[in-house]
């Protein structure tokens, strides 16, 4: 996929876009882990549609939005502290 051109966003545009989120969980996960921080997380989640709404009544989230020329992406992330172990 690298450096191809994305005509419609099909079954392995998604795939792309998930991998990155693990790439981008993955690195956090590392730096956090280097602070002393234990963590675990979930899977990145597509969630796709013209009226969707996500609600994180249990932790506040950080929502980064990022416009491209197809329109606009939300990068969703939610930190929930569980104590220790």
């Amino acid at each position: 996929m690298i450096g191809h051109t994305i005509v419609t966003f099909d079954r392995l545009a998604a795939s792309a876009i998930a991998e990155l989120g693990n790439m981008i969980t993955g690195n956090a996960m590392t730096l956090l882990a280097e602070q002393g921080y234990r963590c675990d997380i979930t899977p990145p989640s597509i969630v796709r549609g013209a009226s969707v709404s996500i609600d994180t009544i249990v932790s506040p989230a950080l929502v980064v939005p990022l416009c491209i020329e197809h329109g606009q992406i939300e990068l969703t992330v939610c930190l929930r502290h569980r104590g220790a172990p």
